[in-house]
Formats: C-alpha cells, structure tokens, sequence
C-alpha cells in the first residue's frame, strides 16, 4: 500500500528482485484494496498517520500487516496486537527498516545502564509531515523519553538523522545514525517481510 510513493515503488523493485519473494499487488490512493490478492504480508508505506487504520483493515482482511509508517501511538500499537492476536495473525509496526538504525538502537540499550540522561534529537526532510519521527518516538518509547522532549529538525537535502546523547555527571555519550537514502531501508524491509 503505497506502492507510487518514493519508498513504495523503491520497495517494489526490491521485493520483486528478490528470489524468495513475490509481489502480489499494489494499492495507491483511490485503488482498490482487492489487488493484494492472494498476499500473506502487506507492506504499508503510505504517509503518517494512516497506519494504524490500514492496519486494521488489513487484518479485518485477513492479511499480516507491516507497517513502514510512522503516527501509530502506543495505544493503537496495544488494539493492533489484541485484533492481530484474536484474528491469529502476525504483524509489525517498524518505522524505519534501516540495519543502521537497529545497530544504534543496541548500542543505545548497551550503554543506558551506565548513564542517567537520554536526550534525542532527530532530522529528516523538509516535506516530512509528522515531527517527531516515526523513528524518535519509538526510541523515546524505549528510552524513557518524552515524545515532546525530542528535538525536531526539518531541512532540505537531509534523508534521515537520528542523535542519541546518553550523560552523566561526569562524562557523555553520543550515538547517531545517518540514512543517505532509500537504499538504506533495503535490507531491513526485506527481512521483515520474510
């Protein structure tokens, strides 16, 4: 769902070249949602905020959601699992499929023991409709930190950057990680559609 957007048509090409995988179908705004067909997994990558609905529909539908947009709260993370649970259905929520990005998500949960301030700060381009990102709420979730205590950047010629400043007293760490384009998300996509 979303296959005419920038990371859609990008997810299209990969999945379609990757020997263990078939694409079924697409959807874009105004299409009918029967052209998933025989689908088991459903990558929705649409714009924030639509998540959680598609989601839903998706598993009403029968399908395993993957959801690659940001704007799906914690309440709705909680309805999702209970709807995808009770249908016997899986699914997740990942809103940035970057390795990079997991690699500085360990990092950051290796270091936080040994210091007692997280600060976030995260940058992505000017056209990026929510702020803070998909991608800093979920680190504030994992992190103790208050969504609205992110720093939020909106700029041009920026992909995505997210910044994870761990302190103490006595000393600091600073973690980040840049995605310099789509390709980035390439590897993460497809592992979690398998």
């Amino acid at each position: 769902i979303g296959h005419h957007g920038q990371l859609g048509s990008a997810a299209a090409e990969w999945i379609h070249s990757a020997p263990d995988l078939e694409l079924s179908g697409g959807v874009g705004p105004g299409d009918n949602w029967s052209s998933l067909g025989d689908a088991t997994v459903v990558l929705e990558v649409t714009r924030a905020g639509l998540g959680a609905e598609h989601a839903r529909k998706l598993i009403e539908l029968g399908y395993r959601p993957l959801i690659g947009t940001s704007g799906v709260d914690a309440e709705q993370l909680n309805e999702l699992d209970a709807l995808a649970r009770s249908a016997g259905l899986g699914g997740a929520f990942i809103p940035n499929f970057s390795i990079g990005q997991l690699a500085l998500e360990k990092a950051i949960a290796a270091s936080n023991a040994y210091f007692s301030h997280v600060e976030i700060s995260e940058a992505h381009r000017a056209a990026k409709v929510d702020s803070p990102s998909g991608t800093a709420v979920r680190l504030s979730r994992l992190f103790g930190v208050q969504s609205a205590e992110v720093t939020s950047v909106r700029i041009n010629r920026v992909t995505a950057a997210h910044e994870t400043r761990l302190s103490s007293p006595h000393d600091s760490l600073l973690l980040r990680h840049d995605s310099h384009g789509l390709g980035s998300f390439k590897l993460g996509l497809l592992a979690s559609l398998r």
